[in-house]
């Protein structure tokens, strides 16, 4: 296919005028490579369901737990935490994981209980979790979404790693395509909650879960689309 688009170009083809239609658009991702070396151009729009979105997933996950927290549902933070606080983006060695695991079952506490324990970061994490449980309670969602990811500033000793995870210059730098992509779920995400709202309705985090839980429930997606364009006159990629 990539190269009988060449010969098309090379003939006088008008790149803007040829189009490639496929199913699937991970059937378009695998034609990009051999586009790239015959040196044509593209433009595409990448859809994506964003509630399998990296930085949607551990975000809910935190709203989850700090919704346990809340609310007092320790067995339910028990179960959510381990997968937590063994995302990358907390920076909690694997060995230390081990050894929280390890002595909430010897102690028979929770998990939360035994951060309390530990110095440092991991105690800092644990007590920034148990505040968060409070300001989820009585705060807007969007400002406690904007702690939860760590784009909002505060007077907390600790901020969520999550933004700094994600979008720190260096992410950009080595893969601008995830950033954007990270970038636009979370937009998209955003979007999706403020138009879920009546105007003088004022969702908190329980909001959240439950708009997640009613696309879920349904088999819905929330898309994010992305436009991808390396020039004006690019061959149009589409799915059917």
């Amino acid at each position: 296919v990539a190269e009988q688009i060449a010969n098309e170009i090379k003939t006088g083809g008008n790149p803007a005028g040829i189009a490639v239609i496929a199913r699937r658009h991970a059937d378009l991702e695998k034609l990009l490579p051999f586009l790239a070396q015959r040196d044509i151009a593209v433009e595409y729009e990448r859809r994506q369901n964003i509630l399998s979105s990296e930085p949607v997933q551990i975000l809910e996950l935190l709203a989850r737990v700090v919704l346990g927290i809340a609310y007092r549902d320790d067995n339910l933070v028990d179960s959510l935490l381990p997968e937590l606080i063994s995302h990358p983006a907390w920076q909690i060695e694997p060995r230390d994981l081990w050894q929280i695991g390890l002595s909430a079952n010897r102690q028979r506490k929770f998990w939360l209980e035994i951060m309390l324990e530990y110095p440092g970061k991991t105690c800092e994490i644990a007590e920034w979790l148990i505040v968060m449980g409070a300001v989820a309670r009585v705060n807007p969602l969007e400002f406690v979404l904007d702690r939860l990811t760590g784009n909002e500033s505060s007077d907390d000793d600790f901020t969520s790693p999550i933004y700094q995870h994600f979008f720190n210059p260096e992410k950009l730098r080595l893969d601008p395509n995830a950033y954007l992509k990270y970038l636009s779920d979370l937009t998209t995400l955003r979007q999706v909650i403020r138009d879920y709202r009546n105007d003088d309705e004022q969702l908190k985090l329980d909001d959240f879960i439950e708009i997640i839980d009613s696309y879920r429930s349904l088999g819905r997606q929330i898309t994010s689309v992305q436009k991808i364009s390396s020039c004006t006159k690019c061959v149009q990629l589409l799915t059917a």
